[in-house]
């Protein structure tokens, strides 16, 4: 005991430590300094029944031992620190140490306690039964995984499957999801987990029809950290913008310009693509002013596609490319220097690939549809085909590679680049070839590293196959150029906080890699 406890002490208690020898003299007197009072006490000392305190010590230790309860024990060990029954009284509280341990740890069903826990009893009797419940937390976790990772593909099933109606759909995803509820296969925690990882899992219709039937809340979204101006958006039922103008077919491109073509298979991002470098053009942040060519047979679409992104703000994002529409959309861009670039942008439908994947792998019928996207295909890049400089680019969708049960892009691509080569339509007159990755804000890590070994692992033979056509056309140095494209951050597949950042980039690309027009002679020339 300190000086403090010992003031503390009654005179009669002062004295029994005097008589155990707990403390000394000298040590009586800075607690005791009136000599009257240090006499007293050295007087009881000498009377002190330490077989009684002897006896008190045994029935403590008896209570103690009986009730086995850590602040007892705590509290005999302070009472009487050379006890004999110290040491066993020391031990009983690490037990009690140990078992509390092991309840917080069995109890978390978390694998990082349960492991500290066998680290720091490495002894234990309770080692084999941590051990053992890893395991099982393991499993169930890879369980889990396994079928919210079925669930994910399910859902995704049915949402590219085009020989559905849009009600086959809604039920197909609705039912898939509640069998699994219902079953206790997942619980609603994990559903939220799996919306928590891919905002995009569900597009916002399916969102609130989960809503409407009490699966989630628009608290449960909130809770999970997706931003209330989407949770906004989703409640006042925004819906995709999609273009209701008069669409006129494309027979040829009529406009000198530098003409640049996009393929993408359905749901590849292409369309928002292109209206985000719209609306790049026309911002002013990378060229002085932008002219529109109000007799580009895409005039129309061209302008709802700008007018849909607008920076900084939640916006609902642009339905797809109808089926079988070839959109020409021809504008003059005005760089820094004053010098002018005619551009036309082509936005073909994704259903497009999937027709020239058809078409070289003689695989099923040719629809109606899909001989009128054939035949406007032919009539602009073939038989009314302008000798005016092109650039191509082919968009991919970050991440949608491992679908199972699917045709899937790299095949569609390749069967379709296969067509377009039997086609000759590369030759003379292209300047460049991209690949363009869009919704490349779902990588992992956004470099150029990591985007060179997706398009590596992914899609190689395509990569090489465009790298031939460069090469055996002359384009480009025989290069492929890639670009990751993000439209900002994107919710329930219809909302996105619109960045212009890569829709900036695209447009200086653009402006870069096409001839401007010669001042004063309104002419073109070819790189």
């Amino acid at each position: 005991m300190d000086i403090n406890e010992l003031i503390n002490l009654s005179d009669y208690e002062l004295a029994v430590e005097l008589a155990k020898g707990n403390i000394d003299l000298r040590t009586l007197a800075k607690v005791r300094p009136d000599p009257v009072a240090r006499k007293k006490v050295r007087e009881m000392s000498r009377n002190v029944d330490l077989d009684r305190e002897k006896r008190e010590e045994e029935r403590r230790w008896a209570i103690v031992k009986k009730n086995c309860e850590l602040d007892e024990l705590e509290a005999f060990i302070d009472d009487y620190p050379n006890s004999i029954h110290a040491a066993e009284a020391r031990g009983m509280i690490a037990r009690h140490e140990e078992l509390q341990h092991w309840k917080q740890a069995k109890d978390s069903d978390d694998v990082g306690k349960l492991q500290i826990f066998i680290n720091d009893y490495p002894r234990s009797e309770y080692v084999k039964e941590a051990r053992s419940l890893i395991n099982e937390i393991k499993n169930r976790a890879r369980n889990r995984q396994f079928r919210l990772r079925e669930l994910a593909m399910d859902i995704d099933g049915f949402q590219r499957n085009k020989l559905l109606t849009d009600e086959q759909v809604e039920t197909g995803i609705k039912n898939a999801i509640m069998r699994r509820l219902n079953t206790n296969q997942i619980s609603k925690d994990d559903f939220l987990s799996l919306l928590k990882e891919d905002n995009n899992l569900l597009n916002a219709h399916m969102i609130n029809v989960l809503i409407n039937v009490n699966v989630i809340t628009p608290g449960d979204l909130s809770d999970i950290g997706i931003d209330d101006r989407f949770i906004y958006k989703l409640t006042r039922n925004a819906a995709p913008q999609n273009y209701d103008g008069e669409y006129r077919p494309l027979e040829k491109i009529d406009w000198s310009s530098t003409e640049v073509y996009f393929w993408g298979v359905p749901s590849s991002g292409k369309s928002c693509a292109i209206g985000a470098i719209l609306s790049a053009a026309h911002s002013g942040n990378v060229a002085k002013s932008i002219i529109s060519n109000n007799a580009s047979q895409g005039y129309g679409y061209m302008n709802h596609l700008k007018d849909v992104f607008r920076p900084d703000m939640v916006i609902s994002l642009v339905a797809g490319t109808a089926k079988t529409c070839f959109y020409e959309m021809g504008f003059t861009l005005v760089d820094n220097d004053n010098k002018k670039h005619r551009i036309t942008l082509i936005d073909m439908a994704g259903e497009l690939m999937q027709c020239l994947y058809k078409k070289d792998a003689d695989e099923g019928q040719l629809t109606d549809a899909d001989k009128t996207m054939l035949g406007t295909l032919n009539k602009v890049l073939v038989s009314n085909r302008t000798r005016s400089r092109k650039m191509h680019f082919f968009v991919i969708e970050y991440g949608v590679e491992d679908r199972e049960g699917q045709t899937t892009q790299d095949t569609y691509l390749r069967g379709a680049m296969n067509y377009l080569r039997s086609l000759n339509i590369f030759k003379d007159d292209t300047d460049a070839i991209f690949i363009m990755i869009t919704k490349a804000d779902k990588a992992k890590a956004e470099s150029a590293a990591e985007f060179r070994n997706y398009i590596q692992s992914h899609f190689k033979g395509f990569y090489k196959d465009l790298c031939q056509i460069c090469e055996e056309n002359e384009i480009n140095g025989g290069r492929v150029e890639s670009l990751a494209f993000s439209l900002g951050n994107v919710c329930f597949q219809n909302y996105c906080l619109f960045d212009p950042r890569s829709a900036e980039f695209v447009v200086k690309t653009l402006i870069d890699r096409t001839p401007a027009e010669r001042s004063g002679f309104g002419k073109w020339f070819s790189k």
